[in-house]
């Protein structure tokens, strides 16, 4: 689809993939949590570790109770144990909803 549109939408889904990036990783340090920002990917890696969960059984909970959605680092490999990933690629509002709510399960937790 990217190879079709115009130049100028294609960097404004850049930049608001970036801004998203920013206000994720800005927000989820302000809650504790440590992030590992993308160099150019589209997903935010969390350390979960502090937790003593398994990221399933994390992402498991905060679905159930926060309604959001994000990977277990685990799907990715062994070394991916003890992080979630989340997607950045989401309309601007979303993203700010999602991070409030992890933010909140990381509270409670």
């Amino acid at each position: 689809m990217a190879l079709y549109m115009p130049e100028e939408e294609i960097q404004r889904m850049v930049d608001s993939y970036a801004e998203n990036c920013q206000f994720c990783c800005e927000h989820l340090k302000e809650a504790g949590y440590s992030v590992f920002r993308p160099q150019g990917g589209y997903y935010v890696w969390v350390n979960i570790r502090d937790f003593r969960m398994k990221s399933l059984e994390f992402c498991k909970t905060l679905l159930e109770e926060n309604h959001v959605a994000v990977a277990p680092g685990d799907t990715f490999g062994e070394s991916g144990e003890g992080f979630i990933r989340i997607s950045i690629c989401r309309k601007r509002e979303e993203v700010k909803e999602g991070v409030r709510r992890i933010a909140v399960f990381g509270r409670k937790s």
